[in-house]
């Protein structure tokens, strides 16, 4: 198969941020550098992915010390790997209803429902890379300095 041009893998990459009810594996470390990896629900507000965890978790803890965060989206022959920064976060409590409203639809539950402590925070992508088999390494940036490359 021959590799995709970056406007069609632009609009993969925008096809599985708006999926609804889907998921995203997570990667953070910690200022020490000991990693973390979990999956999360998600939504996508304004261009900005939005994930929410417990205030006490390690990827908590790793988003709000300032951790790159890098999210992979598809299966391994269907990838979309986007490397961002945390924007903002906020308590549920105290996170704007547009964010709170966003993220209770898109995503598989509502945390203003939820009994603990939680915490939603606001990812830029920087960078968004996009491939399926080893024909489309070459031309995988889509998206640079968080401006799309085509």
């Amino acid at each position: 198969m021959p590799p995709r041009d970056c406007q069609s893998r632009k609009a993969h990459a925008l096809a599985h941020l708006a999926r609804e009810r889907a998921h995203v594996w997570v990667s953070t470390a910690s200022p020490r550098g000991l990693p973390s990896l979990i999956p999360m629900s998600y939504a996508v507000l304004n261009g900005r992915v939005l994930v929410c965890t417990g205030a006490g978790s390690a990827t908590s803890r790793n988003l709000q010390a300032g951790s790159t965060v890098r999210l992979a989206f598809g299966q391994t022959h269907d990838v979309v790997l986007i490397t961002g920064r945390v924007e903002a976060h906020h308590t549920v409590a105290e996170a704007p209803a547009e964010i709170r409203d966003q993220f209770a639809r898109q995503a598989d539950w509502d945390p203003q429902l939820s009994e603990g402590d939680f915490r939603y925070f606001v990812l830029e992508p920087r960078t968004v890379a996009v491939w399926a088999e080893i024909e489309e390494h070459d031309g995988k940036t889509v998206m640079k300095d968080g401006v799309w490359t085509c």
